[in-house]
């Protein structure tokens, strides 16, 4: 599959999930929050996955929310795109773990942001 704002990729055990927006230091938009949770799904699906590893293209992993967009949403007073990403991060990307360096899901599979 082919994504616009990450580079998901699968060799063997291990899924990558690259963000690619080093224009604007990886921020986050909704496009892709949505990438990545369609990524996840892939991996979820796989049943040779075991790990995913979160990187970046650029010198910075992600400055966050993309503030343009924000700034965007502000000026043009979209409600609903403020509260979407919102929404999209609360509902996948929770970390119940102790350790926010991993995160189980299901107990098949861990995440590593870029720290191992």
């Amino acid at each position: 599959m082919v994504f616009d704002h990450i580079i998901y990729t699968v060799e063997e055990d291990l899924a990558s999930i690259i963000l690619n927006r080093p224009e604007v230091s990886n921020g986050f938009n909704i496009p892709m929050c949505q990438e990545i949770i369609e990524a996840l799904g892939l991996a979820e699906q796989n049943s040779q996955v075991r790990f995913i590893l979160f990187k970046a293209v650029g010198k910075i992993f992600s400055v966050g929310g993309d503030l343009a967009e924000m700034k965007r949403a502000v000026d043009e007073d979209d409600i609903d795109s403020l509260t979407q990403i919102a929404v999209l991060v609360k509902s996948d990307f929770k970390n119940d773990e102790a350790d926010s360096k991993t995160c189980h899901h299901g107990g098949r599979w861990c995440c590593c942001w870029g720290y191992c």
